[in-house]
């Protein structure tokens, strides 16, 4: 058939009307895609902005939520929190509205004006109360317009911009903008926040607060709630919002290494070791490492040949090791002998403490790595020391103690004690070319059953660790009374009496190197009541009573040195 012929059989057909037909719907099928494609982000999300009419009716609260209905109620298109009685906690009506990037105007009124309120905006509920944890922008005696983060990080922006534009006990306007981190508000047309916090959440809940406290009323008449907004407020253009934001530090400060932060530089440099090791006067002795050093403040026999070597000085030795530590990383809780001030409180008040001597023991599970990480090892090591040597020039190496399989659990005990003897030797060197001393547990202590999981020292591994170090280091060994306690029997003896009280000073200690519930001493929840006093809420009794251990510590410290003396008399 002839081209001519088949052009007129589908003309005859009407098949070729179709065929045209569905190439046009083609054409303005793909121009509809593009089209949305340039009206979309890269997350999919359409950038047009959406005026919500959803987000409030005026008449009920059928698309909110609330734990406590009786605070709550709508009159002449006003949302009301209301109580004739003090209320017990913070309340919060919440829209089912979710919030990313946004802009919402909302008219506020509170009275007595001396009561506190809220807006909660990218938020969410804590518990089945209701508690919210986000974003919140504040109302209320001299907080109005200030960014706060609920049950989080606390103050964010907390300046006095609002303080002349809030008309008291009147209706106030305001306006929030959130688009991606960054975060402004306006009362009245005056700019109050202006903020990048890449730590913020980018999409949750919008709720009105009713804050806890005396009897109050709290007047919410939302305005406007539009998705993907334009960049500006009613009186703020999108160049004069971005020209308000915080400038970004062109240089930042370099932060203290954690292993630091908890010592402090010494007044006057103290002379290294000159003849091998020794003590000679009273000494500051701190202990960093991982999790065989942190355990060895819990049975306390490498103190108790220390102090009992040395009873015309006295020691007093903190353990500063962390389990988890590595040369790589230590990791603390946040704001931990930190040394700048956090933007939701204060900042840890404990004082670094002055050390003339630290023992570095570190290396056990960094082996496990292998060959392959021995100069990464070796590297991290060696700025370890050079950390540390800002403090004190008097420090003392120990290397790891020897892997073991005493479970039977088919470990490869020759492969991982051949890697630890690279490590071990690694730290050696590194000794001798600081002519530092080294204890080497390594080598000493192959074959002598001393650990309970093949890395984790048994009691009597923390016994014989203990002894090795004395030895090495040259100490007089007054522990024939310790080693009979070893066996368990409770007899009353001078050395045991020692090891029993280092043991108690220890325990003060653990208290006020890691405070239980440090979120509430220094950390991000330092606003909540249950931090503060309940008489005063401007009062934190917790500092005061970390604070109370110091003096105690030291009084161990005498009495320590008392029983010290009465072994050698």
């Amino acid at each position: 058939m002839s081209s001519k012929k088949t052009v007129a059989a589908l003309r005859n057909d009407n098949c070729w009307f179709k065929f045209l037909t569905m190439a046009k719907m083609k054409k303005r099928f793909t121009l509809t895609l593009c089209l949305f494609a340039l009206a979309t982000t890269s997350t999919g999300q359409s950038t047009t902005p959406r005026v919500d009419d959803t987000f409030f009716t005026g008449n009920d609260l059928d698309a909110w939520s609330t734990s406590q209905p009786k605070y709550w109620s709508v009159k002449g298109g006003t949302i009301v929190g209301h109580s004739t009685e003090k209320v017990p906690k913070n309340e919060f009506l919440w829209s089912d509205v979710t919030v990313k990037d946004f802009y919402l105007s909302v008219d506020v009124k509170l009275t007595p004006d001396n009561r506190n309120a809220g807006i909660q905006f990218r938020s969410k509920k804590t518990n089945a109360a209701g508690q919210a944890l986000g974003y919140q922008a504040d109302v209320g005696a001299g907080v109005w317009g200030k960014l706060y983060h609920e049950h989080g990080r606390g103050k964010l922006d907390w300046n006095n911009r609002a303080d002349k534009a809030v008309k008291r006990g009147e209706w106030n306007r305001y306006e929030i903008l959130a688009v991606g981190h960054r975060i402004w508000s306006a009362i009245n047309g005056t700019l109050c926040v202006a903020i990048d916090d890449p730590k913020g959440e980018l999409a949750g809940d919008i709720a009105f607060q009713l804050h806890a406290g005396p009897a109050q009323t709290v007047l919410y008449r939302p305005v406007k709630l539009i998705h993907n907004p334009k960049l500006a407020l009613d009186d703020f253009t999108e160049k004069q919002l971005l020209a308000e934001l915080p400038k970004k530090a062109v240089a930042v400060t370099p932060s203290i290494p954690v292993l630091t932060r908890p010592l402090a530089k010494a007044a006057k440099a103290s002379p290294g070791f000159r003849n091998g090791f020794q003590i000679t006067g009273d000494t500051n002795i701190v202990i960093v490492g991982s999790t065989n050093a942190a355990e060895s403040q819990g049975h306390g026999y490498l103190e108790t040949l220390m102090t009992a070597a040395h009873p015309k000085q006295r020691l007093s030795i903190r353990n500063m090791a962390w389990p988890a530590d590595t040369v790589y990383q230590q990791q603390r809780p946040r704001n931990f002998f930190g040394t700048t001030k956090p933007s939701y409180g204060e900042a840890d008040r404990r004082k670094p403490l002055a050390a003339n001597m630290v023992f570095v023991w570190l290396g056990q599970a960094e082996s496990l790595e292998g060959f392959a990480k021995l100069d990464d090892f070796t590297k991290c090591y060696e700025q370890i020391l050079e950390q540390l040597s800002s403090r004190t020039s008097r420090l003392v190496l120990i290397t790891p103690v020897p892997f073991e399989d005493p479970l039977g659990l088919g470990l490869d005990i020759k492969k991982r004690n051949a890697n630890l003897k690279h490590y071990t030797s690694a730290i050696l060197r590194l000794g001798q070319a600081r002519k530092l001393p080294v204890v080497d547990l390594t080598y000493s202590l192959l074959g002598q059953a001393i650990t309970r999981d093949g890395a984790t020292l048994s009691r009597k591994g923390q016994w014989l660790v203990a002894r090795t170090i004395s030895t090495q280091l040259s100490l007089t060994d007054p522990t024939s009374a310790i080693r009979a306690s070893l066996t368990g029997e409770l007899i009353p003896i001078p050395a045991e009496e020692l090891r029993q009280t280092i043991l108690q000073k220890n325990m003060l200690w653990r208290q006020f190197w890691l405070p239980t519930n440090w979120a509430f001493l220094y950390g991000n929840r330092q606003t909540q009541p249950s931090s503060r006093d309940h008489n005063d809420s401007a009062h934190r009794w917790f500092p005061e009573e970390v604070q109370s251990i110091v003096p105690q510590l030291q009084q161990m410290d005498s009495l320590i040195q008392e029983k010290a003396r009465l072994i050698t008399d």
